[in-house]
């Protein structure tokens, strides 16, 4: 009961160091631990134990659990959908000629993807399936992957801007029902304590980008909802397409690590209001450690 305790605390407090951040990541997972409490506070002659539970698993469920774990999966579609393909492919081990196919079979109409190779992008320039896409990329100074934008639709107001210590590309979109702003984003992964200041940071610049007109900001955020400042983004205005259609908890990553299965979910899509989320849904990893993050909206 402590732990779980600790653990929403240090949700709400916003921790700093990387071990912490990552402990406060899991804290879906602490729901076992707390069920186990709750039945043997049920047991439990002490009322004192009772009460601390009892308000502690009040807290984790209205604070913690998500809404889409309890409404589910609410798909539909519409005849002039936008469907979004967001992919860290983690070049060094992403399969280029499979991240094709997923893409080929799920038939986006705007693509982005972060830490692509030149190699990798090239592989995907010359597949025959993907011929139908305009394609965008840009390096990041001092790395070796960059991030890419293409789409079935004109390109236009393609820019770079300074994002902390990086780059983030954007574009503007000119779809058939209407002009929206594309920006792919890979937030800095907070691993180390150096490198927590440029989460922090970048996450603050993203909740401060224009609203104003039709706008999605999609890729890696490296953050999820038990983290304060992604949370923050949130309460900005974006809307994360996973709670309006989501499955669950749905996690991302890390996949094939040596772990069963994700436990996080850094992948996001967010949207201003001028959207209408159809559907969400996770592609095939092709060789790296995130799940593409697939979703279908509309402009109202």
């Amino acid at each position: 009961m402590i732990l779980v305790i600790t653990v929403l605390a240090l949700r709400w407090l916003s921790p700093r160091h990387p071990w912490l951040i990552a402990l406060v990541g899991l804290t879906p997972f602490f729901a076992l631990p707390l069920g186990f409490a709750g039945l043997s506070a049920w047991f439990s002659r002490n009322k004192a134990f009772r009460i601390v539970t009892a308000v502690t698993t009040a807290a984790f469920v209205l604070t913690v659990t998500p809404a889409d774990a309890v409404i589910g999966c609410r798909a539909t579609s519409a005849a002039d959908e936008i469907t979004i393909y967001s992919a860290n492919v983690l070049a060094d081990g992403g399969l280029a000629a499979a991240a094709a196919a997923s893409i080929a079979a799920n038939e986006p109409d705007v693509v982005v993807m972060q830490e692509v190779r030149w190699e990798y992008m090239q592989a995907l320039r010359t597949d025959p399936r993907l011929s139908d896409y305009q394609f965008w990329s840009v390096d990041t100074p001092g790395l070796p992957t960059g991030d890419l934008i293409w789409s079935r639709w004109p390109l236009v107001d393609v820019t770079t801007q300074p994002f902390a210590s990086e780059n983030l590309v954007s574009a503007t979109v000119v779809g058939p029902t209407g002009e929206f702003r594309v920006n792919n984003v890979h937030v800095r992964a907070p691993a180390r304590q150096d490198k927590v200041w440029v989460w922090q940071q970048q996450h603050q610049m993203l909740s401060e980008f224009d609203q104003s007109v039709p706008t999605v900001l999609a890729g890696d955020f490296n953050a999820s909802t038990d983290h304060q400042p992604f949370r923050k983004l949130l309460s900005a205005g974006w809307s994360d397409v996973h709670d309006a259609k989501g499955c669950g908890f749905d996690a991302t990553w890390p996949v094939g690590r040596s772990l069963p299965f994700p436990v996080y979910r850094l992948d996001h899509v967010l949207v201003t209001e001028h959207f209408e989320v159809l559907d969400v849904r996770f592609g095939d990893p092709a060789g790296s450690d995130h799940k593409p993050v697939i979703t279908s909206v509309r402009l109202r």
